[in-house]
């Protein structure tokens, strides 16, 4: 299982090095940015095995520091501690993020307990601009079945999709799919514009909470010789739904 943290950083960190955050004063503005927005971090740690949720509450530009909020599980809190590294993902203006930090320590930040992190040496931002991504109204409720190596059948939601890859919801928060993991079989039929069934790969998942206060996971998954008639297909979707948005707020 210690295999799974090595998965999280070389499918991102080694094979996405274009989209590298070099220089510190971006990095900081990142922060901040998510700070402002109040956006969840998912904080993964002990070789992705465990993973809590947080928020960065304070960035400290002259320490070189971020301050996180800690948390109500203190077990939890002190294994992240003890761990001393962490990865984290969260979004920031709709893009996916993922860093590495290290130096995780306790900390009190306007009285309050906290976890103070060294500000990361690697951040990426995964926007990739070859490809446009349409989100999905999840008031379709448009399910995408998968099918794994060991026959297993998952039915998921799409929330997201391109001529690339779908971005899928799991409402139970409970789906184990790591990076790097093959799916021989992704299928979904979109509405009347056709189908698609093809092979993928996940690439990248990370919890969210709703505004309901719910915990979800989305999963990101990367589609693998994508044959052209359902590239034409999903262009077709994507087109349909970008229309009827422009019509709704026309209207």
């Amino acid at each position: 299982m210690e295999e799974r943290q090595e998965v999280l950083e070389k499918s991102a960190f080694d094979e996405n090095a274009q989209f590298l955050v070099e220089t510190e004063p971006e990095k900081l503005r990142i922060f901040r940015d998510l700070m402002k927005a109040g956006n969840m971090v998912t904080a993964y740690f002990a070789g992705g095995r465990e993973f809590l949720l947080t928020t960065v509450i304070h960035v400290d530009p002259e320490r070189r520091l971020v301050v996180f909020e800690k948390g109500p599980d203190a077990e939890r809190t002190r294994q992240l501690i003890a761990a001393d590294r962490m990865v984290g993902v969260t979004t920031h203006n709709s893009v996916k993020v993922q860093f590495i930090s290290e130096g995780i320590r306790s900390c009190r930040f306007e009285g309050e307990e906290a976890l103070c992190v060294n500000l990361p040496q690697k951040l990426l931002r995964l926007q990739r601009r070859e490809t446009f991504r349409q989100s999905i109204p999840l008031s379709m409720h448009i399910p995408v079945r998968l099918r794994l190596e060991d026959g297993e059948k998952l039915d998921l939601q799409l929330v997201d999709i391109s001529s690339g890859g779908v971005c899928l919801l799991d409402e139970s928060n409970r789906v184990d799919l790591p990076p790097t993991t093959p799916i021989p079989s992704l299928s979904a039929t979109l509405l009347e514009h056709g189908e698609v069934e093809t092979s993928a790969e996940v690439r990248n998942r990370y919890h969210v909470k709703l505004n309901s206060g719910k915990e979800v996971q989305r999963i990101g998954c990367q589609f693998q010789s994508l044959p052209p008639r359902m590239n034409a297909a999903i262009q077709r979707f994507i087109i349909a739904i970008d229309r009827e948005r422009r019509r709704l707020r026309s209207d």
